[in-house]
């Protein structure tokens, strides 16, 4: 049988929602429940902020997300990302398509911004709502 201090610890703890991984998606998810009034907690199991490889790159459906928490004006404004002026693809059969999108269409598709950095904001962004979100369970 739990004590009184567990029961009222407990009930501390009971939240509308629960999301396992503080990375882009989660963060982003946590971000919009928390606006809509929903107690959000975020499970991540690595310390922030932390290094990665990969996922610097950050498309142009990401970048209105980033802009619509803010992230992105902070980001642009502490010159912390970099956008990229030329790329492109190239498919398995090697046909291939480079060039400069803001000469195309007039604004850039990609910036690249080091995981560690969005990390470091996103931690930010929760801290200023004033909550308890991230919980490392490592």
């Amino acid at each position: 049988m739990a004590t009184k201090t567990k029961l009222s610890k407990l009930k501390s703890d009971v939240c509308d929602v629960c999301i396992v991984g503080a990375g882009p998606a989660g963060s982003s998810t946590a971000y919009y429940l928390a606006k809509q009034g929903k107690n959000v907690v975020l499970l991540e199991k690595e310390k922030f902020p932390r290094r990665k490889i990969c996922g610097d790159a950050v498309s142009l459906r990401a970048q209105m997300h980033l802009e619509r928490m803010g992230v992105l004006q902070e980001i642009l404004e502490e010159k912390k990302g970099r956008w990229a002026a030329v790329g492109g693809l190239v498919s398995p059969r090697r046909i291939s398509y480079i060039d400069n999108s803001a000469q195309e269409i007039g604004s850039h598709l990609m910036i690249a911004i080091k995981r560690e950095i969005l990390d470091e904001k996103w931690l930010e962004l929760l801290n200023k709502k004033e909550r308890n979100w991230l919980k490392n369970i490592k």
